[in-house]
């Protein structure tokens, strides 16, 4: 042990216990065999005794003992946090680093997409699409020191529902696409789904690396689904002579694959013509028109006195021009005398009669 050389060693600087002797050798080994009592004055004492037992003791062995719980919210500390037995060091942490702990969100399928222009397509229409699904694994958000951001596995399989995709498939990629083929689109919803199964999440874990909740067991999400709705269309357009309504005259008309069961009105735009008569057509299923109205004006009832230019629906048989679908009951709307319309007029076949 190297000594300072400057250090006066005597009685009035080096406490030494009645009958043990203080032997200096140079090396590490040199000690004390007992450690002196601090009484103020300068002594010689090794460092490790001092961390040990002087600073380990202020730092970390000092203990709250005065009024608790806390009253007040400060930093990480909450009301009715209790303060008493924690060392000033435990408070302080908890003060200003509290636990903090991700959202768990839950995987899902989030979206089944057909790949057709439309929702609604006329009954008998021929259709081929593909059915993408499309899988999230959910989150823990912030990640802190979770090993991974996400709170589900990989995907494994995709199950699919629908004409042509009902069958599971393996997948590992978080978008699945399947051809539904060639398929008939029916009266009514026509529906595809898909749902997802998953592997087992990882261990979600608090920024002070504390696990705070379970690891996400493998497991299958509730199923998302897209659906067209198959429905018949309504016709429209002119005719030289008062028209008589059958198949050969709604194919001469111009077809609106849209629902015709509308609480406002149907809006038909007949073009520029000379002296024509007009006329649509509805599903009988569709609510009956009771008015038209084109402009102020220009306005009045569907068939509700003989003197009405538009007389009240017939109800006829007809088929589809383009083979969709057959032997369909629809309302025919005739106007009973000839008339001019222009490009820029629009008329709006009402629920309502007008007054």
């Amino acid at each position: 042990m190297a000594l300072n050389t400057k250090i006066q060693i005597d009685d009035n600087h080096v406490v030494q216990e009645s009958g043990t002797t203080l032997t200096f050798r140079g090396d590490a080994t040199t000690k004390y065999n007992s450690h002196p009592t601090f009484t103020g004055a300068t002594q010689l004492v090794d460092k490790k005794y001092v961390d040990d037992n002087i600073i380990s003791g202020v730092t970390s062995g000092s203990t709250y003992d005065l009024l608790s719980p806390a009253a007040v919210v400060v930093g990480g500390i909450t009301v009715g946090y209790s303060l008493t037995g924690k060392s000033s060091n435990c408070i302080l942490q908890d003060m200003l680093y509290p636990e903090l702990c991700g959202t768990l969100t839950a995987p899902s399928t989030v979206s089944t997409v057909l790949s057709c222009a439309s929702d609604c397509l006329e009954i008998g229409t021929s259709v081929s699409m593909n059915v993408t699904s499309s899988f999230s694994r959910g989150s823990i958000d912030p990640q802190y020191c979770s090993t991974c951001a996400d709170r589900s596995g990989a995907p494994v399989s995709y199950c699919f529902t629908g004409l042509g995709t009902n069958a599971s498939y393996t997948c590992i990629l978080d978008t699945a696409v399947r051809p539904t083929g060639v398929q008939t689109i029916t009266s009514g919803a026509n529906t595809w789904g898909s749902c997802t199964t998953y592997s087992a999440g990882v261990q979600p874990v608090s920024n002070k690396g504390i696990n705070f909740s379970t690891p996400l067991a493998s497991g299958t999400t509730t199923q998302k689904t897209d659906t067209i709705t198959g429905i018949l269309p309504w016709f429209y357009g002119v005719s030289d002579t008062c028209p008589t309504l059958d198949t050969a005259l709604i194919a001469t008309g111009i077809k609106e694959v849209a629902t015709s069961d509308l609480t406002t009105c149907v809006q038909i735009n007949f073009g520029d013509n000379t002296s024509k008569f007009l006329w649509f057509a509805t599903p009988a299923v569709s609510t009956t028109k009771q008015g038209w109205y084109e402009g102020a004006t220009n306005k009045g009832n569907i068939g509700q006195v003989p003197s009405d230019v538009w007389d009240a629906p017939v109800t006829v048989g007809v088929d589809s021009p383009q083979s969709c679908w057959t032997g369909c009951s629809y309302k025919m709307y005739t106007m009973n005398v000839p008339t001019s319309t222009t490009s820029s007029q629009t008329y709006c076949m009402t629920n309502n009669t007008q007054q």
